[in-house]
């Protein structure tokens, strides 16, 4: 695997503080993906070209991933170093969503923003976490109310979730 294809491995809050490293906060998110790449002098693969993009529709438009559903799916995807492929509708995983927010918080944080949780992404993540049996709203779902969950899940269940979670983040950040 060569470096560029790594690039793409990178999560999005680095890619996003590297490009405001290099180029400034203002510029980048205009400018069209051959530029970028021009300038950084690298063949960008199609999951960085995606990554790129999801951040510049970020940057222009914070809060969209908590108030439109299907983009958020599609930038759970990517997120989680999946190229976007719109012939099907992404069904994330838990742990996929659980690093998506945190990504997207840390995305947020470099804009001066925090994260503004819609009704509908509520009720489609805790939809999502039911399917997958959550009693509790674990970190980083903690504003999903508890009675929207699935109740009957023992602390052992809650404790391996938990930890599931952590690992992943832990393991998806060190690509």
């Amino acid at each position: 695997m060569n470096s560029d294809t790594r690039l793409g491995l990178a999560s999005l809050s680095h890619i996003k503080t590297s490009l405001d490293r290099l180029f400034g906060t203002g510029e980048w998110p205009l400018w069209e993906p051959e530029t970028i790449s021009l300038e950084l002098k690298m063949h960008m693969d199609d999951l960085l070209l995606d990554k790129i993009h999801l951040l510049q529709i970020i940057v222009q438009n914070p809060h969209l991933f908590y108030e439109n559903i299907g983009f958020m799916l599609f930038a759970t995807e990517v997120i989680n170093n999946h190229v976007a492929d719109f012939e099907h509708v992404p069904s994330p995983t838990s742990l996929e969503l659980a690093y998506a927010i945190t990504e997207m918080q840390k995305v947020l944080q470099s804009e001066g923003q925090t994260p503004l949780y819609s009704e509908g992404f509520i009720k489609a993540l805790a939809y999502i976490l039911r399917q997958e049996g959550y009693s509790k709203p674990l970190a980083p779902f903690d504003f999903i109310p508890e009675n929207m969950l699935e109740r009957g899940q023992t602390p052992a269940d809650t404790s391996n979730k938990e930890k599931a979670i952590q690992e992943y983040i832990k393991h998806m950040d060190t690509l």
